[in-house]
């Protein structure tokens, strides 16, 4: 059965690029020179891909959790604000850092991110989470005030203060929040 093109968005890129939404839907991205039959050729051609990233898709589709109304939305939002601030205020002493501002944010890919000015910024979708995991990216994101990439350095200071932090990555590659 052949793989379906939910939309191709044309540019000036140089490369080709797939990607399948959270819908489960396939956008292809191409540059404006390349032909259909071109594109056609290689999304055959990684075909396997594509259908994995489809049923991963549906699976997550399935397991997802039901939407909120906007005031349980309110009500998380000022958990998580909470919590944050006293995880970072708690684990920054231990660590012998510190921190600037909190900001919360609805990215969909990050789950915190930390600015080189001090200011970190957590998802608040978060407050969800067992405790440990939100502890993880609390330290993993105060530790790159220290260490500001992902170096063995950065990851033995994760471990110092988080040393169950691989099954709290797991656990984030695993669950939908």
């Amino acid at each position: 059965m052949p793989v379906t093109i939910h939309r191709t968005v044309r540019s000036r890129r140089r490369s080709i690029a797939l990607e399948v939404t959270e819908e489960g839907l396939l956008v292809v991205r191409a540059p404006h020179a390349l032909t259909e039959r071109d594109i056609f050729l290689f999304v055959e051609e990684k075909r396997r891909w594509v259908e994995e990233k489809v049923r991963r898709a549906a699976e997550l589709a399935r397991t997802a959790p039901p939407p909120r109304a906007p005031e349980e939305d309110k009500r998380l939002k000022v958990l998580a604000r909470d919590a944050f601030i006293e995880r970072a205020c708690l684990y920054a002493g231990k660590m012998g850092v510190r921190f600037e501002k909190i900001r919360l944010s609805s990215a969909r890919t990050r789950w915190g991110s930390c600015g080189r000015s001090g200011n970190l910024s957590f998802n608040w979708k978060l407050i969800q989470a067992p405790a440990d995991v939100l502890d993880y990216v609390v330290v993993h994101e105060l530790a790159h005030l220290v260490e500001h990439n992902h170096s063995r350095r950065f990851w033995a200071k994760v471990a110092e203060f988080c040393p169950g932090y691989r099954a709290a990555k797991h656990w984030l590659k695993s669950n939908r929040l």
